[in-house]
């Protein structure tokens, strides 16, 4: 069980905060203990996320500033996947990203990468599909979040982070 202020990844909101423990009726149900937690990157500090303790949903601690480290030491090493046909992509970009596994959302942007830089050298390059654009952006988001909280820096800085990592 997790405790008040700890930092989680949870499925479909990113890191979470949590805010409060605390037992909770929900429609004249025997009260059951629930985390209230906020988002750690909102623009909104008024929202409230409650989960019940015992959720079947996907939650798990944020990597340790050691953990990141070593996944940006592995990310040369990340394998590009790429499927010619557009519902075979989306399958595996939705696929790769409902893991919560941040190695699967690095797979997710560095194949989305590989084909705009391959794509951009071409003498007629053609415009990135809404397809490579939105799943590339949702992993991006989430694989900063994590990394930018696990190394104490600002989301935007977290690419140039990577690079003088990888440039040792």
């Amino acid at each position: 069980m997790y405790q008040v202020n700890d930092v989680v990844c949870y499925q479909n909101y990113g890191l979470c905060r949590i805010k409060e423990i605390k037992k909770i009726s929900v429609m004249n149900q025997k009260p059951r203990p629930y985390y209230l937690m906020e988002k750690v990157y909102d623009q909104c500090d008024s929202t409230l996320i409650k989960i019940p303790v015992d959720t079947a949903n996907f939650m798990r601690p944020v990597l340790t500033r050691d953990e990141a480290i070593a996944l940006i030491k592995r990310l040369p090493d990340v394998e590009v996947e790429w499927y010619k046909d557009v519902r075979d992509r989306e399958q595996y970009y939705k696929q790769q990203i409902a893991t919560w596994d941040i190695d699967e959302w690095a797979k997710v942007i560095k194949s989305i990468f590989e084909f705009k830089r391959l794509n951009s050298a071409q003498d007629k390059p053609r415009p990135v599909p809404q397809l490579e654009i939105k799943y590339f952006e949702k992993a991006e988001n989430l694989f900063n979040q994590e990394l930018a909280y696990a190394l104490n820096i600002e989301m935007n800085q977290v690419s140039d982070h990577i690079n003088h990592i990888l440039d040792k």
